[in-house]
């Protein structure tokens, strides 16, 4: 019986993806526009948007060619925790691909799958099912509609991983619609662990081959851009992947985010931010910022999500993020085996981050 595949209009990447529109006399500073209304602006310091359309040039000769053909590559963004990857997954690339050679992309409809709802302490197999669960509560929100999907929704009561795991590749080995599936927090599936805490290895040999699966599936219908808070996670894990055909460290295509911004991009973010929120934070607050943001996605964090009632706050704040946000990074570092964790990664403690982070708030 024929896969017949369909997906509702109204989804479409035309009518889900913002537009990026230049702002006259700012260099690499876009307005993030969403139903005619500006929502931030984006700096793109990396020239991250000429990045993804050399991408979207390269893949376009394959792109909806013959099955078996060919696998499209990937799009891997990388850059160090709060560089912004979030949004260029979520919010550049729908925008880009949106724009791209007379609306080539049109009839393409967006799956996002944030994998921090997995829950690798219940093991690779549980996680499995989580994922699938998903995929199809995914795909039936957008319309999406196939045989696979149905058979799927059923096999979810099933208990026999060996039906499972298949059916979470065979959902996008035969989807017939063009689709562009969004994941962020990848390293979540990449670390499974056993039910004692300890890293399950060979749920996570399994989740490599799954992976690998996944990203290079041979349908030119469908077509992945990944990335995550534990990047060096993912390409430890990359780099022990089977091959078979397509080795994931090379079949790919990498955006690569800078960890610094210059300031002048940084400071038309910052009166944007302060236009739209005036009441944010004391005003000498709002100029530290500057100061102590490397880059204008943890400018737009500090900005946004920690909300100083007073100088000292403010600095308070800061003072904890930076500890905190490098202890879960190495933290992930350790479990995953990149480096010998009875070396000591609690930089919580390390005198010289402690000092760097008072000459930065002087």
């Amino acid at each position: 019986m024929a896969d017949m595949s369909k997906v509702t209009q109204a989804l479409y990447l035309p009518d889900m993806a913002s537009k990026l529109v230049p702002v006259c006399g700012k260099p690499r500073v876009y307005e993030i526009q969403a139903k005619g209304k500006t929502q931030r602006l984006y700096f793109d310091a990396g020239d991250a948007i000429n990045q993804i359309t050399a991408w979207l040039d390269d893949l376009e000769p394959d792109w909806r060619s013959a099955y078996g053909e060919v696998s499209l590559k990937p799009c891997f963004i990388s850059g160090q925790i709060k560089s912004g990857k979030s949004m260029l997954l979520n919010t550049v690339i729908p925008a880009v691909m949106a724009a791209y050679n007379n609306n080539m992309f049109k009839d393409v409809t967006v799956m996002k799958l944030d994998l921090r709802d997995l829950l690798p302490r219940e093991g690779f197999y549980r996680m499995c099912r989580q994922l699938l669960a998903m995929v199809v509560r995914e795909a039936r929100d957008l319309g999406i509609d196939t045989l696979a999907l149905q058979d799927a929704g059923s096999d979810l009561q099933n208990s026999d991983y060996a039906v499972i795991i298949p059916d979470i590749t065979h959902i996008f080995r035969t989807l017939k619609v063009p689709l562009l599936v969004l994941v962020d927090e990848v390293q979540q599936l990449l670390l499974p662990r056993n039910d004692d805490g300890t890293l399950d290895q060979v749920g996570m040999a399994s989740a490599r081959t799954l992976l690998k699966s996944l990203l290079c599936n041979r349908n030119t219908n469908c077509l992945w851009a990944v990335t995550g808070s534990g990047m060096a996670v993912f390409w430890a894990q990359l780099a022990l992947a089977p091959e078979h055909g397509y080795s994931m460290l090379t079949h790919n295509y990498v955006v690569w985010l800078p960890a610094t911004h210059d300031k002048g991009g940084m400071n038309a973010v910052l009166e944007s931010l302060v236009a739209k929120q005036p009441e944010r934070g004391p005003p000498e607050a709002r100029t530290a910022l500057l100061g102590w943001a490397a880059n204008s996605a943890l400018l737009c964090y500090a900005f946004e999500d920690i909300k100083p009632k007073s100088r000292e706050g403010f600095y308070e704040t800061l003072e904890n993020f930076i500890p905190r946000k490098l202890a879960t990074e190495e933290q992930r570092k350790a479990l995953s085996g990149l480096y010998d964790a009875s070396a000591g990664c609690d930089l919580t403690q390390a005198p010289y981050l402690n000092a760097g982070i008072e000459m930065m708030l002087e």
